[in-house]
């Protein structure tokens, strides 16, 4: 019987067994994601969801300074009328 590609590189000294075990374990780790179709990289999404925060907190303060702007005017103007 024809030993793997692993036991072969590890015969001949190219690979150690601890080098060996951790490819397996995460070829093993990305085939589960890819059956369960979820992201492989969770980092990325936690990046990601914390770039949609920033962003609305963003766009939120900026449209609070335009509401106040708006408020303001408006505060004015009625107090020009009130004098004329």
């Amino acid at each position: 019987m024809a030993s793997s590609l692993l036991d072969q590189l590890q015969k001949t000294g190219l690979v150690d067994a601890r080098k060996a075990k951790q490819v397996v374990k995460d070829k093993r780790k990305q085939d589960k994601v890819q059956r369960k179709g979820q992201q492989p990289a969770p980092d990325d999404n936690k990046r990601q969801l914390e770039q949609a925060k920033a962003d609305k907190i963003t766009k939120d303060r900026l449209l609070n300074l335009a509401r106040n702007e708006k408020s303001e005017r408006k505060a004015i103007a009625a107090q020009i009328k009130q004098l004329i």
